[in-house]
């Protein structure tokens, strides 16, 4: 072997341990600091209070002599409060992400939640999140459907990423991300332009076909292949249509 081929070797190594041992640690790590910050976030916005009732009642006139230091104190208090409460989301986020990659238990869940959550890791990709035009329409009201959550996250984050790739280096970059409901399941569409190449929409029309393990197809190439055989492993189905130079994905769940 080569000093690369040991290089990579290792490097793989160190990512197969992400998901199961080494992010639920780094979360673990970052919830301490986070919590604690949040509460005493939270006391000096008391306290402020407190000091601010108690000297009203002694000493009205240092309140007013030094209003707008006290003004200043309780706005510099609430942003640290709002911005730690959006760090909170944000670590929500990423935290549910993997933990929905370890739930592998068949059953009920709800859709809306899972699109909301895998919508908001998405925004983690910054490309996703400044540059590609989202119109979103998610039905809140879909009654729970059926599968494996876990290959429904990960499938959904397959084709998200195949969305961005097929966008980069369009300047339409309109994507639309709808759910539906049916009357034996639900259906997320994601709709958006591709470029007119022959080669490419062969390669999606056969998105079902050819060996995932056939020499010269690189694994980022494989997504939603590799997408379609998971949901069809949970019973559910991922459709692609081509028209016109625009694409739409239709992955249907079951109740």
């Amino acid at each position: 072997m080569e000093e690369q081929d040991y290089y990579r070797a290792l490097e793989s190594a160190f990512a197969a341990t992400f998901i199961e041992e080494l992010i639920p640690g780094i979360i673990h790590n970052f919830a301490n600091p986070l919590n604690g910050i949040m509460g005493r976030g939270q006391i000096m916005r008391r306290r402020l209070d407190q000091l601010i009732e108690k000297l009203e009642r002694s000493c009205p006139q240092a309140v007013l002599g030094q209003k707008d230091l006290f003004d200043k104190l309780s706005r510099d208090i609430d942003e640290i409060n709002h911005e730690s409460n959006r760090f909170y989301d944000m670590f929500q986020d990423v935290s549910g992400k993997f933990y929905s990659l370890t739930t592998h238990d068949l059953g009920k869940f709800s859709l809306h939640q899972l699109m909301t959550a895998e919508l908001r890791f998405a925004d983690n990709y910054l490309n996703f999140k400044h540059h590609i035009k989202k119109e979103v329409h998610l039905d809140e009201d879909i009654p729970p459907v059926s599968g494996n959550y876990a290959h429904c996250s990960l499938s959904v984050w397959a084709i998200l990423r195949q969305a961005m790739r097929d966008l980069k280096d369009l300047p339409d970059k309109r994507l639309l991300i709808r759910t539906t409901r049916g009357e034996d399941g639900a259906t997320i569409t994601f709709a958006y332009p591709v470029a007119d190449c022959p080669e490419e929409r062969d390669a999606v029309a056969a998105v079902v076909g050819p060996d995932l393990e056939s020499p010269g197809t690189r694994r980022e190439e494989q997504l939603l292949p590799m997408a379609a055989r998971l949901l069809a492993a949970m019973d559910s189905k991922l459709e692609i249509q081509e028209e016109s130079g625009r694409r739409q994905l239709n992955v249907q769940l079951r109740y």
